[in-house]
């Protein structure tokens, strides 16, 4: 076969598939996902369903300003796409973009990425303790070794690199208290969002005044004092859905918070039995009822960005492939990750069904399949 009729299967397949992604209504998907992954130094703009994995978009482009994200999206309107929620790395252009094709949407700011940024410099500050840890050991065993004309040269360093060493250790406990306290912010559970900002500021304010930080660290500080309200985000979404099972199901709305501190606690832990308690005396006939409930609203909850990472993880060697990445291509590549049956998952409603399944809640073909369906 000729690489001109190699060449027209191709296209025609690619139209095909085209046509069967613009065919899917996306007016189900609420909470979308944004990143772009880049090809010989062009982006690809991806858009993805936090629950169902469905990718709504997969886009090349000569640029990823806030013009190329908005129109991009504003496409996927005519198929039913209204988004109430993104979650983000906090690009600037990628929220000015979603802002101006879903002007009411909420921006949510990816937990993961903030945990990264000040975990590498929490890591380099520990890296400098244990480095003049080092120095000290160092000079302690050349003060032994040293004849009694070159102690006092030794000696003035190892008291040099013992205060160094002490300064050092302690700017890494500090910081990495402080770290943990902002993890622990960022968590599923326990405290309010109020209770939460104030840590978080606290922590992020501590941490800048350390007399010795580094660049990652910086970049962290920087990332969690521009985004702090989109972090927490998450923790006031998760209130409001809380309170709406409160008032539905016509209950205190005490033990649904109980419910939420209680999250954090082990359950084999003191604290986390005593509230079961409390919480058993609030609901008593519906306790069984609301905690499948509650269960199953933690279990939406979204802090990262992670599913279109993953995405991204699973486009690149595709791309890798090819020196240009044209829309064609893409157009199979979004087919066939949306038609593939999930073979095992951690989410056990998506094991043995594919993201479009899970979307629509209708059996759609396999990818081959679709490359005929419209025939």
């Amino acid at each position: 076969m000729s690489t001109g009729n190699i060449s027209n299967i191709i296209n025609k397949a690619a139209d095909k598939t085209k046509e069967f992604n613009q065919s899917i209504p996306l007016g189900q998907i609420k909470v979308g996902t944004h990143d772009e992954i880049f090809q010989a130094r062009a982006p690809v703009l991806v858009g993805v369903d936090v629950y169902s994995t469905f990718v709504y978009l997969m886009q090349a482009s000569d640029t990823r300003d806030s013009n190329v994200w908005g129109l991009a999206l504003l496409d996927k309107i005519d198929q039913g796409l209204n988004l109430d929620t993104s979650v983000n790395d906090g690009a600037t252009v990628l929220k000015k973009g979603l802002e101006d094709a879903f002007p009411n949407i909420n921006i949510q700011s990816d937990v993961f990425h903030a945990i990264y940024k000040l975990s590498l410099g929490i890591a380099t500050l520990e890296r400098s303790a244990y480095k003049a840890i080092n120095r000290v050991y160092d000079f302690e065993l050349k003060c032994l070794k040293a004849f009694d004309r070159n102690k006092d040269k030794y000696l003035d360093k190892y008291e040099k690199a013992q205060i160094e060493s002490n300064e050092a250790i302690v700017i890494y406990d500090q910081a990495n208290i402080l770290y943990q306290w902002i993890r622990e912010a960022l968590e599923i559970g326990g405290l309010s969002y109020e209770e939460r900002m104030y840590n978080l500021e606290y922590a992020v304010q501590e941490l800048s005044l350390l007399p010795k930080k580094n660049p990652y660290l910086d970049k962290g500080i920087k990332y969690l004092s521009e985004h702090k309200e989109g972090l927490l985000y998450f923790v006031k979404a998760s209130h409001e859905s809380l309170s709406v099972l409160a008032r539905e199901e016509d209950i205190d709305i005490h033990a649904i918070e109980l419910m939420w501190e209680q999250y954090t606690y082990p359950e084999d832990s003191p604290i986390y039995n005593i509230m079961e308690c409390e919480i058993g005396q609030f609901l008593r006939e519906k306790y069984v009822y609301i905690r499948q409930k509650f269960s199953q609203l933690m279990g939406k909850i979204v802090r990262a960005s992670s599913i279109v990472e993953c995405i991204n993880s699973l486009i690149r060697p595709y791309l890798f492939l090819k020196r240009v990445v044209g829309d064609k291509f893409l157009d199979l590549l979004q087919c066939y990750f949306n038609t593939r049956e999930y073979k095992r998952s951690r989410v056990s409603e998506r094991k043995g069904k594919s993201p479009i399944e899970l979307l629509t809640g209708k059996g759609y073909p396999d990818f081959l399949e679709a490359l005929g369906y419209y025939n």
